[in-house]
Protein backbone atom coordinates (compact mmCIF):
# COMPACT_ATOMS: atom_id res chain seq x y z
CA UNK A 1 0.00 0.00 0.00
CA UNK A 2 2.68 2.36 0.73
CA UNK A 3 4.03 1.92 -2.55
CA UNK A 4 0.59 2.57 -4.46
CA UNK A 5 0.80 5.50 -2.00
CA UNK A 6 4.50 6.93 -3.14
CA UNK A 7 3.64 6.26 -6.42
CA UNK A 8 0.75 8.19 -6.66
CA UNK A 9 2.50 11.28 -5.23
CA UNK A 10 4.68 10.76 -8.02
CA UNK A 11 2.20 10.42 -10.30
CA UNK A 12 0.55 13.74 -9.13
CA UNK A 13 3.90 15.87 -9.00
CA UNK A 14 5.49 13.95 -12.12
CA UNK A 15 1.85 15.20 -14.26
CA UNK A 16 1.47 18.55 -12.72
CA UNK A 17 5.48 19.34 -13.76
CA UNK A 18 4.46 18.70 -17.29
CA UNK A 19 0.85 20.13 -17.25
CA UNK A 20 2.87 23.37 -15.74
CA UNK A 21 5.84 23.56 -18.67
CA UNK A 22 3.45 23.09 -21.53
CA UNK A 23 3.71 26.27 -23.15
CA UNK A 24 6.87 27.19 -22.06
CA UNK A 25 9.02 25.36 -24.80
CA UNK A 26 7.71 26.97 -27.13
CA UNK A 27 3.93 25.25 -27.07
CA UNK A 28 5.89 21.93 -27.90
CA UNK A 29 5.88 23.01 -31.67
CA UNK A 30 9.39 22.36 -32.06
CA UNK A 31 11.47 18.78 -31.82
CA UNK A 32 14.21 20.57 -29.60
CA UNK A 33 11.79 21.27 -27.07
CA UNK A 34 9.36 18.71 -27.18
CA UNK A 35 11.77 15.63 -27.16
CA UNK A 36 12.55 16.58 -23.22
CA UNK A 37 9.28 16.32 -22.19
CA UNK A 38 8.17 13.21 -24.32
CA UNK A 39 10.58 11.47 -22.59
CA UNK A 40 8.99 12.98 -19.05
CA UNK A 41 5.83 11.72 -20.04
CA UNK A 42 6.68 8.33 -21.42
CA UNK A 43 8.36 8.37 -18.34
CA UNK A 44 5.11 8.73 -16.65
CA UNK A 45 3.34 6.45 -18.39
CA UNK A 46 5.59 3.33 -17.60
CA UNK A 47 5.12 4.38 -13.86
CA UNK A 48 1.63 4.93 -14.28
CA UNK A 49 1.28 1.40 -15.90
CA UNK A 50 3.51 -0.27 -12.90
CA UNK A 51 1.36 1.67 -11.15
CA UNK A 52 -1.99 0.60 -12.39
CA UNK A 53 -0.46 -3.28 -12.40
CA UNK A 54 -0.12 -3.14 -8.46
CA UNK A 55 -3.91 -2.14 -8.20
CA UNK A 56 -4.72 -5.07 -10.70
CA UNK A 57 -6.85 -2.26 -12.56
CA UNK A 58 -7.85 -2.74 -15.92
CA UNK A 59 -8.03 -0.03 -18.68
CA UNK A 60 -11.70 0.89 -18.88
CA UNK A 61 -12.62 2.57 -22.62
CA UNK A 62 -15.98 3.79 -21.35
CA UNK A 63 -16.30 7.02 -23.93
CA UNK A 64 -16.23 8.16 -27.29
CA UNK A 65 -13.61 10.85 -26.27
CA UNK A 66 -11.41 7.69 -25.04
CA UNK A 67 -11.68 6.03 -28.29
CA UNK A 68 -10.70 9.00 -30.39
CA UNK A 69 -8.03 9.54 -28.04
CA UNK A 70 -6.86 6.24 -28.17
CA UNK A 71 -7.21 6.10 -32.43
CA UNK A 72 -5.96 9.45 -32.86
CA UNK A 73 -1.70 8.28 -33.25
CA UNK A 74 -3.31 5.35 -35.58
CA UNK A 75 -4.47 8.18 -38.11
CA UNK A 76 -0.47 8.78 -38.27
CA UNK A 77 0.93 5.43 -38.08
CA UNK A 78 -1.13 4.17 -41.16
CA UNK A 79 0.52 6.26 -43.44
CA UNK A 80 3.93 4.63 -42.33
CA UNK A 81 2.48 0.87 -42.88
CA UNK A 82 1.23 1.32 -46.14
CA UNK A 83 4.40 3.59 -47.69
CA UNK A 84 2.33 6.66 -48.51
CA UNK A 85 3.63 8.83 -45.72
CA UNK A 86 5.05 12.53 -47.47
CA UNK A 87 7.58 12.16 -44.90
CA UNK A 88 8.43 9.38 -43.10
CA UNK A 89 10.34 10.88 -40.19
CA UNK A 90 7.79 14.18 -40.18
CA UNK A 91 5.01 11.40 -39.35
CA UNK A 92 6.94 9.35 -37.15
CA UNK A 93 7.61 12.97 -35.38
CA UNK A 94 3.56 13.42 -35.36
CA UNK A 95 3.40 9.53 -33.64
CA UNK A 96 4.83 10.15 -31.15
CA UNK A 97 3.46 13.54 -30.67
CA UNK A 98 -0.19 12.39 -30.73
CA UNK A 99 0.94 9.09 -28.53
CA UNK A 100 2.41 11.79 -25.29
CA UNK A 101 -1.12 13.49 -25.66
CA UNK A 102 -2.62 10.45 -25.76
CA UNK A 103 -0.68 9.53 -22.61
CA UNK A 104 -1.16 12.94 -20.58
CA UNK A 105 -5.11 12.38 -21.06
CA UNK A 106 -5.23 8.84 -20.09
CA UNK A 107 -3.28 9.99 -16.70
CA UNK A 108 -5.51 12.65 -16.18
CA UNK A 109 -8.69 10.81 -16.86
CA UNK A 110 -7.38 8.46 -14.29
CA UNK A 111 -6.39 10.67 -11.70
CA UNK A 112 -9.67 13.21 -11.97
CA UNK A 113 -12.15 11.56 -10.15
CA UNK A 114 -12.90 14.28 -8.08
CA UNK A 115 -14.63 18.58 -7.87
CA UNK A 116 -10.59 18.50 -5.84
CA UNK A 117 -8.89 17.15 -8.89
CA UNK A 118 -10.04 19.31 -11.56
CA UNK A 119 -9.57 22.39 -9.34
CA UNK A 120 -6.13 21.22 -8.68
CA UNK A 121 -5.12 20.71 -12.84
CA UNK A 122 -7.21 23.92 -13.82
CA UNK A 123 -4.58 26.07 -11.42
CA UNK A 124 -1.49 24.19 -12.58
CA UNK A 125 -2.62 25.39 -15.85
CA UNK A 126 -3.61 28.89 -14.53
CA UNK A 127 -0.86 29.53 -13.10
CA UNK A 128 1.59 28.42 -16.08
CA UNK A 129 -0.68 30.52 -18.46
CA UNK A 130 -0.48 33.35 -15.97
CA UNK A 131 3.21 33.35 -15.80
CA UNK A 132 3.20 33.52 -19.75
CA UNK A 133 0.62 36.11 -19.93
CA UNK A 134 3.37 38.11 -17.44
CA UNK A 135 5.91 37.17 -19.79
CA UNK A 136 4.05 38.43 -22.59
CA UNK A 137 3.13 42.09 -21.30
CA UNK A 138 6.75 42.01 -20.56
CA UNK A 139 8.21 41.10 -23.87
CA UNK A 140 5.86 44.59 -24.81
CA UNK A 141 7.93 46.09 -21.94
CA UNK A 142 11.45 46.05 -22.81
CA UNK A 143 12.24 42.22 -22.39
CA UNK A 144 13.84 42.39 -19.50
CA UNK A 145 12.34 39.74 -17.55
CA UNK A 146 12.03 36.92 -20.48
CA UNK A 147 15.38 38.27 -21.50
CA UNK A 148 16.55 37.09 -17.98
CA UNK A 149 14.89 33.80 -18.23
CA UNK A 150 16.18 33.22 -21.77
CA UNK A 151 13.03 33.21 -23.50
CA UNK A 152 14.37 34.72 -26.89
CA UNK A 153 12.54 36.29 -29.78
CA UNK A 154 9.27 36.68 -27.57
CA UNK A 155 8.66 39.93 -29.90
CA UNK A 156 7.63 38.88 -34.09
CA UNK A 157 9.28 40.75 -37.13
CA UNK A 158 6.08 43.10 -37.54
CA UNK A 159 6.06 44.11 -33.53
CA UNK A 160 3.72 41.76 -32.48
CA UNK A 161 3.64 39.76 -28.95
CA UNK A 162 3.94 36.16 -29.33
CA UNK A 163 5.22 35.51 -26.25
CA UNK A 164 6.56 31.96 -25.07
CA UNK A 165 5.31 30.51 -28.02
CA UNK A 166 6.18 30.01 -31.55
CA UNK A 167 3.48 32.96 -33.56
CA UNK A 168 1.48 35.52 -31.83
CA UNK A 169 -1.93 33.57 -33.24
CA UNK A 170 -0.76 30.61 -31.56
CA UNK A 171 -0.20 32.98 -28.27
CA UNK A 172 -2.97 34.89 -28.62
CA UNK A 173 -5.70 31.91 -28.87
CA UNK A 174 -3.55 30.36 -25.72
CA UNK A 175 -4.02 33.44 -23.65
CA UNK A 176 -7.80 33.25 -24.52
CA UNK A 177 -7.66 29.64 -23.66
CA UNK A 178 -6.52 30.77 -20.51
CA UNK A 179 -9.00 33.60 -19.89
CA UNK A 180 -11.31 30.80 -19.78
CA UNK A 181 -9.41 28.59 -17.42
CA UNK A 182 -9.71 31.33 -15.05
CA UNK A 183 -13.27 31.57 -15.30
CA UNK A 184 -13.37 27.97 -14.90
CA UNK A 185 -11.36 28.68 -11.32
CA UNK A 186 -13.58 31.36 -9.97
CA UNK A 187 -16.86 29.31 -10.65
CA UNK A 188 -15.38 26.32 -8.97
CA UNK A 189 -13.78 28.02 -6.28
CA UNK A 190 -16.12 29.02 -3.04
CA UNK A 191 -13.36 31.58 -1.27
CA UNK A 192 -14.14 35.13 -1.96
CA UNK A 193 -10.08 35.89 -2.01
CA UNK A 194 -9.49 33.53 -4.34
CA UNK A 195 -12.47 35.05 -6.73
CA UNK A 196 -10.82 38.06 -6.99
CA UNK A 197 -7.30 36.51 -7.43
CA UNK A 198 -8.32 34.72 -10.69
CA UNK A 199 -10.53 37.70 -11.93
CA UNK A 200 -7.34 39.93 -11.68
CA UNK A 201 -5.52 37.52 -13.43
CA UNK A 202 -8.48 37.65 -16.24
CA UNK A 203 -7.00 41.42 -16.81
CA UNK A 204 -3.29 40.01 -17.47
CA UNK A 205 -4.13 37.23 -19.90
CA UNK A 206 -6.50 39.65 -21.71
CA UNK A 207 -4.06 42.18 -21.81
CA UNK A 208 -1.67 39.95 -23.23
CA UNK A 209 -3.71 38.58 -25.88
CA UNK A 210 -4.81 42.20 -27.07
CA UNK A 211 -0.88 42.87 -27.18
CA UNK A 212 -0.71 39.54 -29.76
CA UNK A 213 -2.33 41.66 -32.14
CA UNK A 214 -4.10 38.51 -33.26
CA UNK A 215 -7.41 39.48 -34.95
CA UNK A 216 -8.96 35.49 -35.74
CA UNK A 217 -8.23 35.22 -31.40
CA UNK A 218 -9.72 38.60 -30.49
CA UNK A 219 -12.83 38.39 -32.76
CA UNK A 220 -13.41 34.54 -31.56
CA UNK A 221 -13.20 35.33 -27.67
CA UNK A 222 -16.01 37.43 -27.61
CA UNK A 223 -17.92 34.93 -29.61
CA UNK A 224 -16.88 32.12 -26.98
CA UNK A 225 -17.59 33.95 -24.10
CA UNK A 226 -21.55 34.80 -24.92
CA UNK A 227 -21.88 31.02 -25.82
CA UNK A 228 -20.59 30.63 -22.48
CA UNK A 229 -22.82 32.61 -21.11
CA UNK A 230 -25.76 31.43 -22.51
CA UNK A 231 -24.54 27.54 -21.95
CA UNK A 232 -24.01 28.33 -17.97
CA UNK A 233 -26.38 26.80 -16.06
CA UNK A 234 -28.68 28.77 -13.38
CA UNK A 235 -28.91 32.54 -13.30
CA UNK A 236 -26.81 33.08 -9.83
CA UNK A 237 -23.87 31.25 -12.36
CA UNK A 238 -24.30 33.41 -15.17
CA UNK A 239 -24.22 36.43 -13.20
CA UNK A 240 -21.02 35.54 -10.88
CA UNK A 241 -19.10 35.02 -14.14
CA UNK A 242 -20.57 38.33 -15.91
CA UNK A 243 -19.60 40.39 -12.59
CA UNK A 244 -16.32 38.60 -11.99
CA UNK A 245 -15.53 38.60 -15.78
CA UNK A 246 -16.60 41.65 -17.12
CA UNK A 247 -14.34 44.82 -15.24
CA UNK A 248 -11.52 42.76 -16.54
CA UNK A 249 -12.72 42.80 -20.47
CA UNK A 250 -13.29 46.56 -20.15
CA UNK A 251 -10.16 47.52 -18.36
CA UNK A 252 -7.77 45.12 -20.55
CA UNK A 253 -9.36 47.01 -23.44
CA UNK A 254 -7.60 50.36 -22.39
CA UNK A 255 -4.55 48.59 -20.93
CA UNK A 256 -3.92 46.25 -24.12
CA UNK A 257 -4.40 49.08 -26.95
CA UNK A 258 -1.87 51.08 -23.96
CA UNK A 259 0.75 48.43 -23.44
CA UNK A 260 0.52 47.90 -27.52
CA UNK A 261 1.73 51.11 -28.60
CA UNK A 262 4.52 50.65 -26.24
CA UNK A 263 5.86 47.82 -28.33
CA UNK A 264 9.25 49.15 -29.30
Amino acid sequence: MKQQGYLRWALYIGLGIILFLLPFPRGLFFEKEILPIQIGIFALFILWSYFKILKKEKLKIDSFTMIFVLLLPVVYVLPLVFGVAASRYGALTYVFRYLSYMVIFLILSDFTKTKKDVFLWLNILGISGSIAAFLGIDAGLGKNLSDALGFKGVIDEYGRVRGVLQYSNSFGAYMGIVFFILIALGICSDKKHLKALYSALQLISLTALLMTVSRGAIAFIPFIYILLIILIPGKGKRLEVILSSLPSMVISLFSGRLLTAMIP
